[in-house]
């Protein structure tokens, strides 16, 4: 450190030189559209909570599929007006001027509420910049506000992971990941869009691990997606549970929630939605091909195509706009 200060203090080519080398890098990352991915980013938060290699590579990869099916879902995604009944107010209308004061941080809102900062991604010349794009991604950052929420429905969704996923630890041909992150990966990616995209309801999710007969087979997946999760479990908005069934999930969603609630199946086999007190029901069947199924509907829609991202991306797009029509 001292040798290098003292180069620094006695040569001014090169401090020079290294001052330009480091506007050069600064330039550069700002066109880059991330500097550091979820899973860099969920690595360094916990590095220190982490047991072992084992652990790190686990979540790791498990962020790397989360991300990989984010990034192919749609940044904003409206449900259809309902013919009749009670609705909430437009969730356009909460950046509404003079009214009260800011709440929180949204990625919709109208220009007047749009946070200052987001203005140093704007090129004078060089278009489209930085700016330009995160507009039309949707991820430019505006200030919301609470009071123009007149109504906030209740709403859960509840996620039952069977223990069959112990069988779909297997990695296909080409592939990144085992087809079991991949399904963790399309649950992690639905719990962050669906709280984006239902921010002015009162949504929460429940996350239901059936035990084997023996042992808890996806155990050490449960600790992975309780960390990776955190942030919502915090907020009191998601819990994790061990059940001793399919059925007995459903039966505790019955009880807790009724009417209000979702409930997705994941499983290897083909299991039989049980009948119980919920709203909407689908499964999705962990396969090369996965495949989903409403209780409401005819038969499977299989997803094939493409690469096991665009797969699990189009199969959960499916599930989440189901869900909130």
């Amino acid at each position: 450190m001292e040798d290098g200060l003292h180069a620094l203090t006695d040569e001014p080519e090169l401090c020079a030189a290294l001052g330009e080398q480091l506007e050069a890098l600064a330039r550069a990352s700002r066109r880059e559209r991330t500097l550091l991915s979820d899973a860099e980013v969920f690595l360094l938060e916990n590095v220190t909570t982490l047991e072992g290699l084992g652990a790190r590579v686990a979540l790791g990869q498990l962020a790397d599929a989360a991300q990989s099916v984010e990034e192919r879902l749609p940044s904003r995604m409206k449900a259809p007006a309902p013919s009749a009944g009670e609705a909430p107010t437009a969730l356009e209308q909460e950046s509404a001027l003079p009214v009260g004061g800011w709440s929180s941080l949204s990625n919709s809102g109208s220009p007047e509420s749009m946070v200052v900062s987001e203005l140093i991604y704007m090129e004078e010349d060089d278009r489209p910049d930085l700016f330009d794009v995160r507009f039309v991604e949707g991820e430019l950052l505006y200030y919301a506000r609470d009071e123009s929420v007149a109504l906030r429905k209740s709403r859960t969704l509840a996620v039952v992971l069977d223990a069959t996923l112990d069988a779909a630890r297997l990695l296909d041909e080409g592939e990144r990941h085992q087809r079991l992150l991949w399904a963790l990966g399309s649950v992690t990616a639905s719990v962050r869009k669906l709280s984006s995209w239902l921010s002015h309801e009162a949504l929460s999710f429940e996350l239901y691990f059936v035990r084997g007969k023996d042992a808890h087979p996806l155990q050490a997946e449960q600790g992975v997606v309780a960390l990776l999760l955190r942030e919502w479990q915090e907020r009191g908005r998601l819990t994790l549970e061990e059940v001793a069934s399919v059925p007995a999930a459903i039966a505790r969603v019955s009880d807790r929630h009724g009417p209000r609630a979702d409930v997705v199946v994941i499983s290897t086999s083909d299991l039989p939605l049980v009948e119980g007190r919920y709203w909407r029901g689908a499964a999705v069947n962990v396969s090369a091909a996965p495949t989903l199924t409403f209780a409401t509907r005819g038969g499977p829609t299989v997803f094939d195509a493409g690469t096991a991202a665009e797969r699990w991306a189009g199969l959960t797009k499916g599930l989440l706009s189901a869900l909130i029509g």
